[in-house]
């Protein structure tokens, strides 16, 4: 007797626009575990203690949220235009907060600052303008010593990215490649003013 096919749970399809990343492509757990290994050594440098504040834009289905939670994350925020892959985290995760909205217009003053704000595989090609907008609007979201995590599939992805942080008024701190599909890594934080030594 044959068996009933399963249907697998609803995966949105990639839809690429700013401050928008379809989950469907970090579904595979292999890749969901590479993530962990690839994002664990930020942590180190993020601030200790209770209260951590996560900002993720693009973030799709919200796959990797429970990684998040378990590194210590206090408070995700999840920001993606996909409504119908929001349901979907929203139903995974109800007690996380998904806002549908474009990550250029966020402001502080509704959603808060951030100690981290991750933004993985955006498609910068497709869609410059939109995600230069983001990139500007980045510093104001973040804490004092907080940090900027930008995932990049290939070599001109993370020039452009690493030009627009630099014009957003953040430093990098960091620049790792990695293994296909990963690409590359990008850490910023807001650039320090450099006080000038007191006379002895």
């Amino acid at each position: 007797m044959a068996q009933p096919i399963k249907k697998a749970p609803w995966r949105p399809r990639r839809h690429r626009l700013a401050g928008t990343r379809s989950g469907a492509d970090r579904a595979h757990p292999a890749r969901e575990g590479a993530w962990a290994r690839f994002a664990g050594h930020p942590w180190r440098r993020l601030p200790r203690g209770s209260g951590l504040r996560l900002l993720e834009i693009g973030c799709g289905t919200a796959e990797d949220a429970g990684l998040w939670l378990h590194k210590g994350v206090h408070e995700y925020v999840g920001v993606d235009l996909d409504e119908q892959a929001l349901v979907y985290a929203r139903s995974r995760w109800p007690h996380l907060t998904f806002l549908c909205e474009d990550a250029a217009s966020l402001s502080p003053e509704v959603v808060g600052r951030f100690h981290l704000v991750l933004i993985r595989q955006p498609d910068l090609w497709a869609r410059p303008a939109n995600w230069h907008q983001v990139f500007a609007a980045l510093p104001p979201l973040l804490l004092p010593a907080g940090r900027v995590l930008v995932e990049v599939a290939g070599k001109g992805e993370a020039a452009l990215a690493q030009r627009w942080l630099r014009e957003a008024g953040l430093l990098l701190v960091g620049r790792s490649r990695r293994a296909p599909p990963r690409g590359f890594l990008l850490v910023a934080e807001a650039a320090r003013t450099r006080q000038p030594h007191g006379k002895g």
